[in-house]
């Protein structure tokens, strides 16, 4: 009988404890992070290397739909090269972003979503739609990208 008492004491301190906790709502930080995301997709799409730079973590990773990984400076020697050869004209891209997602784990964020790449290079059409994961890190009250994935997968 002791046993069920204690037993039923202890539920109903639980119960109690339980019914007591805040639920952090994370829409305040889920917005931080995709206004993040949002400013990395217009540095993409504008071809801006200065505003990538500061969003880019220094020990960042980007794996592209090749598989290619490349560190942070390596990363963005190829993404100032691409963005000299779009304001020559030699290549041009459309660059868009749908269907994004985010989950956020204390400070860490993961967002997904779906990314699509039109253009021509050197005169020959290029399409690419990929699925990709970015994984953000909050740094000194800044959230930094730690490392892209990217998936191709085929045109809806």
């Amino acid at each position: 009988m002791k046993r069920v008492v204690i037993a039923a004491v202890l539920a109903f301190a639980a119960v109690s404890l339980s019914a007591c906790e805040t639920v952090h709502d994370n829409s305040d930080v889920e917005q931080a992070v995709m206004d993040t995301q949002r400013r990395w997709e217009e540095a993409l799409k504008q071809f801006d290397p200065e505003s990538m730079q500061s969003l880019l973590a220094d020990d960042d990773l980007q794996t592209d739909f090749k598989g290619v990984v490349d560190d942070k400076a390596s990363w963005l020697h190829g993404f100032k090269s691409v963005a000299a050869n779009v304001r020559s004209g030699i290549t041009r891209w459309e660059i868009s972003f749908d269907g994004e997602k985010v989950r956020v784990y204390g400070n860490t964020a993961i967002v997904t979503g779906r990314g699509t790449f039109n253009g021509q290079r050197k005169g020959t059409p290029v399409n690419h739609v990929i699925r990709f994961t970015n994984v953000w890190v909050k740094r000194s009250s800044v959230w930094q990208l730690v490392s892209y994935q990217a998936t191709p997968i085929e045109p809806q």
